[in-house]
């Protein structure tokens, strides 16, 4: 099989069928879509996962992005050892491994952040570049460090590929399951032992070798010289300056747009209006995370042209102390269920955003930079007359 006159093609074909793979799942999950008007197969996706449509299929973007990029990279791997056993020949086919597993990476990022945003809650944008790749990078080189730990014997490395993609799929089954279509906080003893292993074996690696040392003098001495840290530094600025300028046009725009939408809805969200609400859609109180029918009185909210523009809201009214009736609409559906909202956890997507609107109280943004890599959002907590909240109002602009 090593064969030059044969193994090329052979070799091509192996190393592309993983990115083959990850095409066909994003293809099964992109050919389903509200905007597709396939809205029962759509609907679907949140059957395993729980929650609304939208959280259902990020967590299957998730399951393609993590866990298809690992099966793909032990793949990719098993393969290397075939071509390495006539690397003076196939040298070209052992760069290709690296060069697929890199782009199966890129190209499979790319297109989840454009289906999340079409289609998904928008989880991918902070998940996939600090989360899924740091965790999928380290465990990488570590399975090749252990590869090399035993010759790259072919039985050995595909058992250990195997393992590597077996474990990583069970890891995710596991972490993955929350309320914001994003994984819950599970994965950060993932994220820390992987990333930090290999950081370690790294560092001992670096002394071992002396590379760790001659890099720090290399370093050093090139930040040290004038036309360096000037350069930098007149670059920080020439980018800074107007990108603050841009950031900051966004902002006012969209504020401009957001804030008479919040004024408006506090004046429609009055006490009997809202005790309209509690009662069309928790008599009988279903289940927590139970999909309820949108009532006719929610619907006049949530059936706005600007909503229909792109733009999301989501509306929590409170029940108990912890439990709330969630009301979202977007241009793809409009939902309901039953929710905790609770400080500092990770079951409610932009939890953290929430938990600043309540302890700041009336209407709260998001920061001016943070519009340049995420929506805009603004939120309001409305309350009654005896002081106590009533509702609360959080707008989502792209």
């Amino acid at each position: 099989m090593t064969d030059r006159r044969t193994f090329p093609l052979g070799g091509i074909i192996l190393a592309i069928v993983p990115l083959a793979a990850l095409a066909a799942g994003f293809a099964v999950l992109s050919s389903a879509s509200v905007s597709a008007g396939d809205w029962d197969r759509y609907e679907r996706y949140r059957e395993f996962w729980g929650g609304n449509p939208a959280e259902g299929y990020s967590h299957w973007l998730d399951m393609v992005l993590m866990s298809g990029n690992a099966a793909a990279i032990a793949w990719l791997l098993s393969a290397e050892v075939l071509f390495r056993r006539n690397r003076a020949q196939n040298k070209w086919l052992v760069a290709l491994t690296y060069a697929c597993a890199i782009l199966g990476l890129i190209l499979s990022g790319a297109i989840a952040l454009v289906l999340d945003r079409s289609h998904g809650e928008g989880t991918v944008l902070l998940a996939y570049p600090f989360l899924f790749l740091p965790v999928l990078g380290s465990s990488y080189y570590l399975l090749r460090q252990s590869a090399a730990l035993v010759h790259w014997k072919f039985t050995a490395v595909v058992v250990l590929s195997g393992c590597y993609a077996a474990l990583h799929t069970a890891a995710q089954l596991y972490y993955e399951p929350s309320g914001t279509g994003g994984p819950s906080l599970r994965i950060v003893p993932v994220w820390l032992s992987s990333v930090g292993l290999a950081l370690i074996w790294a560092f001992v690696q670096g002394i071992r070798t002396g590379r760790l040392r001659r890099f720090i003098m290399r370093v050093g001495g090139v930040v040290r010289k004038p036309i360096v840290w000037g350069g930098g530094t007149f670059i920080v600025l020439a980018v800074g300056i107007p990108v603050t300028i841009h950031a900051h046009r966004l902002h006012i725009r969209r504020e401009q747009a957001v804030l008479p939408w919040l004024n408006e809805l506090e004046t429609r969200l009055s006490d009997a209006f809202v005790a309209d609400l509690k009662r069309d859609h928790v008599s009988p109180k279903p289940a927590l995370h139970e999909k309820i029918p949108v009532s006719a009185a929610a619907h006049t909210l949530l059936d706005d042209r600007r909503i229909k523009d792109g733009n999301s809201l989501r509306i929590y009214v409170p029940v108990s102390q912890t439990d709330y009736v969630f009301l979202w609409g977007n241009d793809h559906f409009e939902f309901c269920d039953i929710r905790e909202l609770r400080r500092g956890a990770t079951e409610e997507i932009d939890q953290g955003f929430i938990d600043a609107l309540i302890a700041h109280g009336g209407t709260y943004q998001t920061g001016l930079y943070s519009i340049l890599w995420s929506p805009h959002i603004a939120g309001r907590v409305i309350k009654d007359a005896t002081g106590a909240v009533k509702a609360i109002c959080v707008i989502n602009s792209p």
